[in-house]
């Protein structure tokens, strides 16, 4: 019974201890399922949390970028202004350091001058500022003379008057005005523009504007008119007859009259080499024909005296070849040689003087140019720009000397040129015909000695 108590206590304790496990597993396996749905949540969690996060740190991105952009454009506009502030300073700068500069007695100066300068050009057309002290007031007065002179000048009047026709005749018709710088004139007997005259008085200016002035005194409007321009119809214009050549010459200098005289040189060359050129190429074709056939056939005497008649280089040139054709051949070219060059020097007679006159004709027209800028910086130097004419000799010389320079220069080049090429060809023709004969008189072998000498050598 004790056995068997204890066999039954053993198997419930063993019941017992094989329940316990498990009901042990069964808890962890429960407890693993809430740890891991558990961890699944917070993961889902964070998950959000990070999706909100990238979201929001986008969002502050794009509101970053935004915020630069307006701050860069903002920067740009007021680097802008900075310049144009620095800009404005430098200029205020310099404006400071002229006024610092220029002192009150030189301002008041500066505007007692204008105003005089300007007083004096309205009186030129009678209006006279008179009476007004004070710079103010004058200056006041100034601009308001100005306009009613502008306003009158712009005016076309028509009015009876009296002029003074092409022969100097006074004669009484209508005067058109265009305001003070030009007027026409139409009468029975006389019409045309008017110059000034002197004292007020007007003259028809040579053979111009006869039609217009009859239109305009109708009261017509033609489509052109051609009119004498002045600045002043209360002056006096003079007639002058258009310059001479000698006094277009005469106001360059004593430096224009050598230039003058080293191309009347030039020419008088030009024409004398061109006459030498012509009597030393004369009948130089038949010549070289006519003794090339005479030798051809043996004649050696009558070829000498067609040679020695004749004129020319190439005459000269063959009078001394023939009779060195017995000598042998290698006599005949020193003979031939010596006789060439001499024609050359002939040929070439006064080529380099003409050349030398085109080259140094320009260089003259320089030295005149040089001379009369000095002469005009000296008057300048002495009394100023005031008076024009005071400047035209010095301008004149130097204009008119580089003029007269040029225009000696260039027909003398031209010239000089085309005889030097004449002469060139001249110089090949006289060589071509030497160079036949002696062909010719290979071709039919070597004379008799006695038969080459002239008749007279007989």
């Amino acid at each position: 019974m004790k056995w068997l108590l204890l066999l039954m206590a053993l198997g419930s304790a063993s019941v017992v201890a094989a329940q316990e496990p498990a009901a042990s597993t069964a808890e962890a396996e429960a407890d693993g399922d809430s740890l891991a749905d558990a961890y699944r949540r917070e993961f889902a969690f964070l998950a959000g949390l990070k999706r909100q996060l990238a979201e929001r740190l986008e969002t502050v991105e794009v509101s970053n970028r935004t915020q630069q952009a307006d701050l860069a454009a903002e920067i740009e506009v007021l680097e802008d202004r900075l310049l144009a502030v620095e800009e404005r300073a430098g200029t205020l700068r310099e404006q400071v350091t002229v006024a610092s500069q220029t002192s009150p007695t030189e301002e008041r100066d500066l505007v007692e001058a204008t105003l005089s300068q300007a007083e004096m050009t309205l009186s030129d057309y009678d209006r006279e500022i008179e009476g007004v002290e004070g710079e103010a007031q004058r200056a006041e007065r100034i601009i308001r003379a100005s306009t009613d002179l502008l306003a009158e000048l712009n005016r076309v009047t028509r009015e009876e008057g009296e002029f003074f026709n092409k022969e100097g005749v006074q004669t009484r018709g209508t005067i058109v005005k265009i305001g003070r710088i030009a007027a026409f004139g139409a009468s029975d007997d006389a019409a045309g523009a008017l110059a000034p005259a002197g004292e007020g008085r007007l003259k028809i200016w040579r053979d111009s504007g006869e039609t217009e002035a009859r239109e305009l005194a109708a009261g017509g409007q033609p489509a052109s008119v051609s009119f004498f321009f002045v600045e002043s119809m209360s002056g006096q214009v003079d007639d002058s007859k258009e310059q001479s050549l000698f006094e277009h010459v005469d106001s360059g200098g004593w430096i224009a009259w050598v230039i003058m005289a080293l191309g009347a040189i030039g020419l008088a060359l030009a024409v004398v080499r061109a006459v030498l050129l012509a009597l030393v190429s004369r009948n130089l074709k038949g010549l070289e024909e006519r003794v090339a056939a005479l030798v051809a056939e043996g004649q050696y005497p009558e070829a000498i005296e067609l040679s020695k008649a004749s004129s020319g280089s190439a005459a000269r040139v063959m009078a001394s070849l023939l009779p060195a054709l017995q000598q042998g051949m290698d006599d005949v070219e020193d003979v031939v040689s010596e006789a060439i060059l001499a024609e050359n020097r002939r040929i070439q007679r006064f080529s380099m003087i003409i050349l030398v006159v085109a080259a140094v004709a320009p260089l003259l027209g320089l030295l005149g140019t040089v001379t009369g800028m000095i002469s005009t910086f000296d008057v300048i130097t002495k009394f100023g720009t005031g008076d024009p004419k005071m400047l035209s000799g010095g301008i004149s010389t130097a204009l008119v000397t580089t003029e007269l320079g040029l225009v000696v220069a260039i027909p003398t080049l031209l010239l000089g040129n085309l005889l030097r090429g004449w002469a060139d060809n001249i110089e090949s023709a006289v060589e071509h015909a030497v160079f036949r004969i002696v062909n010719v008189h290979r071709d039919r072998g070597t004379p008799n000695p006695t038969d080459i000498l002239p008749q007279a050598a007989k």
